[in-house]
């Protein structure tokens, strides 16, 4: 477990507050005094707005406020700065400039603000998160408030991380939502340091609540981190909208940009052969048509081209083969037509009339020239457009498959046309274009599929692969602190164990030591009442004292092995090298006599040597041996004593054709004061095989017993060899005094 200073962290708080103050009021430094390399970085970056300069010191000073906690000063810097942001937010949605922006000066730094002095929509949230986590540090007084605290800290040093992306990779949309104000630069950088102030803040807050910090200090970083994915994943979806809707706007600008060229050079020709006729005082007839019906072919803009004279009683007219347009046989007589012919002479300029459904659903201009013979009105030109079938023209051309185009005169669709199945409405250019007086608009969405070839996966990517990402990082430390935790607590349960163990072997040593000299007492004194006093005795109290003796006895024997049991744990074992062929030599020479008595043929091979403690490897050998006479067999007794190498570790096998064990009690034969005989039947205290078992596994080594009921028993134990023995002397693996 980990648990910080207080100290650290009321110094990371402080910091933290110190940037925040000091960054703000040198920027508004710099816009009181005029020294604009302090409020923009960068000429063609954002300024750091006045307010937002001024919530930096708002939020520095709650900062210091909560170092040691005046819940004045946190709630009157706070509110201030939240009610000023909150305020800032207010106006973006409801369009309304409340009058905050230039409260204070009036901004000359204007450069990507869409309101001069008003902070970007993104700094205002940040001030917003910022100012409620520092708010909750001092009036939360809820479970968990320090979690809450430092999440709002991450989320802050999140998008300032963000932004700070976005301007390394130009990536603008990171910093600037839709067309408002963007955040600066060294706003960015004010942020990512505020932030990590106040999960900071979060961490003193806990400790403060005596929370303990690995239980949740990571999930916030981890939080922010899903916050900048998020947010670097939007971004670039935003990016790579902003490109498509550029795309489409400069396409629909191309496109007007060509249409009005092409109908203001339709116009400026058709006024030229006006200015002919009047220079040559009129044509004739034939000659006219000829003329016009070229031009018609050339140009199939034109529908009809008609002279008419003032009077309207003669007209040369030559329209288009089946053009069904508003220059018929006669001259057209409707009231546009007329407002436009006075107003021809009167200006004397060329006029053109407002759009003009035409009797086959599509819509046309008329273009009146007036000719005038010694300044009197003489006569006019008047000339047809096909409207639909240039725009038709210039815009298939221009835009190409993909896109729906209607050029709208107020609710009126002069012209629509659509080439792809399913629209686009996210992207839509609205752009608006004038014929002389006259004010249209161009309105172009694209299809979904054109859409689809300009968009890619990369948003989809980061969004899941970073989630992803930060998703397993974060469940590889959630386990990675549980396998921690878990480690702590079996160390601190295995020291509880060694302890209690350590206590228990002393208490066991201290007993068994303690209880010799009263037992040796009661044996004496028995001894002596029954060598002095036995012929006193009727027969029943020389039976009790003869309980009395035989108990002392084996209590005395008991506590012997008790005694040696314990002792077997309170020191590591002196090991040395150790010939097994001598140790087992002395072990016969000690129990010559029971073996001898016993008739047992004995079959001894070769022994390896081994690093081990002697004494213990003696008394482990007389152990089994011992047991191994004592419960022989009635005829031809036999005991087998042989060590075979296993990889690592030396493997000893001593069996016997003896009495043998129930399999049912073969685990039991290794418990201290276990006896499967009757008393009386067989001498020992129980203690032999539990102390054989001690000494194998302070050896590191493995000790099991193989038997059955009058077929004999195999005892199998195993001592690491000498290399083995130090490695596993460096590791400590299954060695617990080695």
């Amino acid at each position: 477990m980990v648990r910080l200073s207080e100290k650290k962290l009321l110094s990371g708080v402080f910091a933290g507050g110190l940037v925040a103050t000091t960054l703000g009021a040198v920027v508004i430094f710099g816009w009181l005094n005029d020294i604009y390399p302090l409020v923009q970085i960068y000429p063609t970056f954002a300024a750091m707005q006045f307010n937002t300069a001024l919530g930096f010191v708002l939020t520095g000073c709650g900062l210091f406020c909560t170092l040691k906690p005046t819940k004045i000063g946190i709630g009157l810097t706070t509110g201030l700065l939240i009610l000023m942001t909150v305020t800032t937010l207010i106006e973006y949605a409801s369009a309304v400039n409340l009058g905050i922006d230039q409260l204070f000066i009036e901004h000359k730094v204007t450069v990507k603000t869409s309101h001069p002095g008003r902070m970007s929509p993104n700094t205002a949230l940040c001030f917003v998160v910022s100012g409620t986590a520092i708010l909750l540090s001092g009036f939360g007084f809820f479970r968990h408030r320090a979690l809450a605290v430092a999440m709002l800290g991450a989320i802050v040093s999140a998008f300032g991380l963000v932004v700070l992306v976005g301007y390394a990779t130009e990536l603008e949309a990171t910093y600037g939502w839709v067309r408002f104000t963007r955040m600066a630069l060294h706003t960015a950088s004010g942020f990512t340091v505020v932030g990590a102030a106040v999960f900071t803040l979060g961490l003193l807050v806990g400790y403060r609540d005596k929370e303990i910090m690995p239980r949740w200090g990571a999930l916030p970083v981890f939080f922010g981190a899903a916050v900048i994915v998020l947010s670097l994943s939007q971004a670039i979806a935003g990016q790579e909208n902003r490109e498509i809707q550029q795309a489409v706007e400069t396409r629909t600008n191309l496109a007007r940009t060509a249409f009005e060229t092409r109908i203001g050079n339709q116009i400026v020709n058709f006024e030229r052969i006006g200015r002919r006729w009047q220079r040559r005082g009129g044509t004739p007839e034939g000659e006219w048509r000829a003329d016009v019906g070229d031009y018609l072919t050339a140009d199939l803009t034109w529908r009809a081209i008609a002279w008419v004279a003032a009077d309207g009683r003669d007209a040369w007219i030559e329209p288009r083969s089946g053009s069904g347009g508003l220059i018929g046989e006669r001259p057209p007589q409707f009231p546009r037509l007329q407002s436009a012919i006075e107003q021809a002479k009167l200006s004397r300029q060329l006029v053109v009339t407002d759009a003009i459904e035409t009797a086959d659903g599509q819509f046309g201009l008329l273009v009146l020239v007036p000719l005038f013979k010694q300044q009197i009105f003489d006569s006019y030109i008047l000339g047809e457009i096909g409207l639909s079938r240039l725009m038709g023209r210039t815009f298939s051309k221009l835009l190409g498959e993909g896109f729906r185009v209607r050029v709208m005169d107020g609710d009126v669709a002069l012209f629509s046309q659509q080439n792809g199945s399913v629209l686009d409405e996210r992207y839509l250019a609205d752009l608006p274009f004038q014929l002389g007086d006259k004010e249209w608009r161009l309105e172009v969405n694209p299809a979904r599929n054109w859409v689809q070839l300009r968009e890619s996966w990369l948003p989809e990517s980061v969004l899941f692969g970073g989630l992803s990402l930060v998703g397993l990082l974060y469940l590889a430390y959630y386990y990675a602190q549980i396998a921690k935790q878990r480690e702590h607590i079996l160390e601190v349960t295995n020291q509880w164990l060694a302890t209690a163990n350590d206590e228990l072997e002393q208490f066991a040593y201290i007993a068994s030591h303690d209880l010799q000299e009263p037992l040796r007492m009661i044996a004496s004194f028995a001894g002596l009442l029954e060598k002095r006093h036995k012929d006193e005795f009727d027969e029943t109290s020389r039976k009790y004292l003869t309980y009395v003796i035989d108990g002392a006895l084996r209590m005395k024997t008991m506590l012997n092995g008790l005694l040696a049991y314990s002792r077997l744990g309170t020191g590591k074992p002196d090991k040395k090298v150790v010939d097994c062929n001598d140790v087992v030599a002395d072990v016969l020479e000690n129990l010559k006599l029971a073996v001898s008595e016993s008739g047992m043929t004995l079959k001894i091979e070769s022994l390896p040597t081994i690093a081990a403690d002697r004494d213990q490897m003696l008394r482990l050998f007389q152990n089994l041996i011992g047991n191994a006479v004592k419960f022989r067999a009635e005829e031809n007794p036999s005991l087998e004593v042989v060590a075979q190498r296993k990889g690592d570790f030396w493997e000893f096998r001593v069996t016997d054709n003896g009495i043998g064990i129930d399999p049912a009690y073969k685990d039991q034969v290794f418990e201290i004061f276990q006896r499967l005989n009757p008393r009386g039947s067989y001498e020992g205290s129980g203690i032999g095989l539990a102390l054989v078992k001690r000494i194998v596994e302070q050896h590191g080594g493995e000790i099991t017993v193989e038997s059955q009921l009058g077929l004999g028993t195999t005892f199998r134990f195993t001592m690491p060899t000498e290399d083995r023995l130090k490695a596993m002397q460096a590791t400590g693996e299954n060695l617990r005094y080695a």
